[in-house]
């Protein structure tokens, strides 16, 4: 016990760290195990001697598990904003965690590197998409993307938030959506990470979501898919009489910064034009698609 406070004591920089990473992360609805894995095999040790070596699979599993928390209190503050699309995320979680839950049980037999290569790869196609979509709707009102809604039939749907902001727009659910987020939870089960930034991407970008809408409904459909495939993983490695390895000192750390940073993100995501939530999120793909490329390469 008491090597445990002095380690509290030797990395409280964590706390500080891991709020900036979970208002980001969650902002964006990208997975804070983006971030938080490539942060303590990468960053952390380089702050500070006193942050213990993590294997890979120690620091994703640590990751995770701050990932829910984070996620969770974020979707709690999206909720309670009344941004969040429940029949959507509903719909996407009905494909993303099946396919979570086979991936997870099948991720072992899979070299992590290829994992990370490939993740890297679909970042980057990601922040292409983006870019494309920035440049595309320059001009563009929204009454022109509802248009477009109504002419190819989509039902159209209103969402108030508590603050009073009106979010018009239209969604169908095809054969491309089921594809890609039926991926998406495929790669949450294999790595920990894909459904967030799939999800958003695909919301604002096939669909003209508005981006405080589709962020906040990713943002949901993260958490449950993440939580999910980390309870099918204890599920695994308790069925094989292994034990869970993970650094209580950083999650005791971690966690309450991630509760915090979780309703901070929504009141951050607010404050953010479309435009500007959309060139973030670019810059965040470009930059974790580069970390996980070294990863798999190194």
């Amino acid at each position: 016990m008491e090597l445990f406070f002095t380690g509290l004591l030797a990395l409280w920089w964590v706390f500080p760290f891991s709020l900036c990473i979970c208002i980001t992360a969650s902002t964006l609805a990208m997975e804070g195990a983006v971030m938080f894995a490539p942060a303590f095999l990468l960053l952390f040790p380089l702050i500070s001697t006193a942050f213990p070596e993590l294997s890979a699979n120690e620091a994703i599993g640590v990751a995770l598990t701050i990932g829910v928390f984070g996620f969770g209190s974020a979707s709690v503050g999206y909720l309670r904003q009344r941004v969040v699309d429940k029949k959507i995320a509903l719909r996407l979680l009905a494909v993303a965690i099946p396919f979570a839950i086979i991936a997870r049980l099948v991720a072992f037999a899979v070299p992590s590197q290829l994992l990370f290569i490939v993740f890297g790869l679909v970042l980057f196609v990601l922040a292409f998409l983006v870019l494309r979509s920035v440049l595309a709707q320059r001009g563009r009102s929204a009454a022109d993307a509802e248009c477009d809604g109504a002419k190819r039939g989509i039902q159209g749907t209103k969402i108030i938030s508590r603050d009073g902001r009106s979010y018009s727009y239209g969604f169908h659910f095809g054969w491309p959506d089921g594809l890609g987020i039926g991926a998406a939870g495929a790669l949450v089960g294999l790595s920990g990470v894909g459904v967030g930034a799939v999800a958003n991407t695909m919301l604002m970008l096939r669909h003209n979501l508005p981006a405080r809408v589709a962020t906040a409904t990713a943002v949901t459909v993260a958490t449950a898919t993440i939580l999910t495939g980390s309870l099918t993983h204890i599920g695994v490695v308790v069925a094989q009489g292994e034990q869970a390895e993970f650094n209580w000192t950083i999650v005791a750390l971690a966690v309450p910064a991630v509760l915090i940073g979780g309703q901070i993100a929504p009141h951050v995501s607010a404050r953010f034009t479309e435009g500007a939530l959309k060139r973030a999120l670019m810059a965040m793909f470009v930059i974790a698609g580069v970390i996980m490329l070294a990863r798999g390469v190194v």
